[in-house]
């Protein structure tokens, strides 16, 4: 088959039958992808009913911490939730539910905890800096006399952050001042290339290096806490524009912050955020009365209030693990979501192996037992690499995303953005039980098809996540494959 009868066989063209779209090689037997199938595929991603399904996150319940300390971090890493506060308070939990008091040595408030390069990094005040590989044993030094809250790892360099204090690290433990040093820095975080802090006086920058830092907004209040996740920075804090109330931010690339309206309210703090399958949650206080604040969001963009009666203590920091959210605030509170387990997708075919003449049928079953969440869906084949060189793909690799009107062929190597959806913005219940659509898509073999092995996925993704070009961790909740063979002589 020449390179121009392989392109054109996977044209995808209207037929002149109105009811009918058809995917068919050059002066060859039509293949038939009927229109009702494609609507019911459709509908299958955008009817789903929104009521009557329980969200995990309307549900949080109280732990038992032990203590009466504030606890200001928390982190999940390892397999273990550690969190630290007041008077030097270390907690370990294995699930979030059962939680056990470490020996920090120390009676100095313990401001952050996070987990880097395979140890955990307890930060406090007068210059404390504990770190331990299991979350038991700590071994304790002494960098300068300020208070000092976060640190990451990337390119090699660990950068810590304080107040009036920035220092970098090639291992950890042997610490360098910057000669950024302030105002004051409460958080880091590093992506698209950059570290992030955010401080007091609502400043955010960035350095490529951890050395030389570029300012990127200035919001009087302060930045308490930066994420990296779907691709994005997200910033929360608070913010005088909004009488001293609460503020967040969000940015592609580090460089352009915008701000996010449903995060500025008067009177409210938001100290924490975290994502996790498919879901950000926000936590901090409302001012007075003091009340603790929960709010989740599909995209970090729109959020809704989850009001859990927290009077008098608020929310200091949350994270995600075991498939669910752990908060921690004033007073030794800790709660925990219900969990909130990822997307599943099943696909299963009707055979093995196909030849002419026979009849595909893909069945697609999805389950989403977390919250409900906005996703973009993608459903495609990958070509039998034989044929990729001749649809312009040299590496094999060839891909036809099909949508519910055609299908865009390209290479799994082309830039993401360019990958075409079969649905976007659907919004998927939460605790949804597992949900089938027989014959999701079929297609009649004809006897010019390349011979080889064809994958059918179907894949859910967060809304626009491969937008900016990249592909992270974060950008697929879930995915389903199945493969296939087809024999022309069989």
């Amino acid at each position: 088959m020449t390179r121009r009868s392989v392109a054109m066989f996977y044209q995808v063209h209207i037929d002149p039958i109105p009811s009918a779209r058809s995917i068919r090689p050059i002066r060859t037997l039509a293949r038939w992808i009927t229109r009702p199938i494609l609507l019911a595929a459709l509908a299958f991603f955008c009817g789903f009913p929104l009521a009557g399904f329980a969200d995990p996150l309307e549900n949080w319940h109280r732990r038992d911490s032990g203590t009466n300390s504030d606890l200001l971090s928390v982190v999940y890493a390892d397999g273990v939730f550690v969190a630290v506060g007041t008077n030097g308070t270390i907690l370990s939990s294995p699930d979030g539910v059962v939680w056990t008091a470490r020996s920090s040595g120390i009676t100095v408030n313990l401001n952050g905890i996070t987990y880097q390069q395979g140890r955990f990094f307890a930060l406090g005040d007068e210059g404390v800096l504990l770190t331990s590989v299991n979350a038991i044993d700590w071994k304790t030094s002494f960098l300068t006399p300020t208070f000092l809250y976060d640190v990451v790892h990337a390119n090699g360099t660990y950068v810590l952050v304080g107040w009036d204090y920035i220092a970098t690290s090639a291992d950890g433990e042997t610490w360098t001042m910057t000669a950024e040093s302030g105002p004051g820095a409460y958080t880091v975080a590093f992506g698209n290339g950059l570290f992030a802090y955010g401080g007091e006086n609502g400043n955010i920058k960035t350095s490529v290096n951890g050395l030389s830092w570029a300012e990127r907004l200035n919001e009087l209040c302060a930045i308490v806490k930066i994420i990296y996740t779907r691709d994005h920075f997200f910033a929360v804090g608070c913010s005088l524009r909004s009488f001293s109330g609460s503020s967040g931010y969000v940015s592609a690339d580090g460089v352009s912050w915008t701000l996010i309206d449903d995060l500025v309210e008067p009177d409210q703090v938001y100290l924490g955020i975290a994502e996790g399958n498919g879901t950000f949650v926000a936590v901090g206080y409302r001012r007075e009365p003091l009340k603790g604040q929960i709010r989740t969001s599909r995209d970090g963009l729109t959020w809704s209030v989850r009001d859990q009666a927290l009077d008098g203590v608020g929310l200091n920091s949350v994270t995600f693990g075991e498939n669910g959210f752990v908060a921690v605030g004033d007073q030794g509170t800790i709660l925990q979501s219900d969990p909130s387990a990822p997307p599943n997708v099943i696909l299963k075919t009707n055979a093995a192996s196909y030849g002419p003449n026979s009849r595909l049928e893909v069945d697609v079953t999805v389950a989403n037992p977390g919250g409900s969440t906005a996703v973009d869906v993608y459903f495609g084949v990958v070509l039998p690499s034989a044929a990729g060189p001749g649809l312009g793909c040299p590496g094999g690799d060839a891909v036809a995303f099909i949508t519910g009107a055609s299908a865009q062929v390209t290479c799994l190597s082309a830039p993401p953005p360019t990958f075409q959806p079969f649905a976007s913005n659907v919004t998927l219940p939460g605790a949804l039980s597992p949900t089938t659509l027989s014959d999701f898509f079929s297609y009649t073999w004809g006897a010019t098809e390349p011979p080889g092995v064809y994958t059918f996925f179907l894949a859910l993704t967060p809304v626009g996540a491969f937008a900016d070009g990249q592909v992270g961790p974060s950008d697929l909740l879930a995915a389903g494959a199945q493969a296939v063979t087809f024999d022309p002589e069989p």
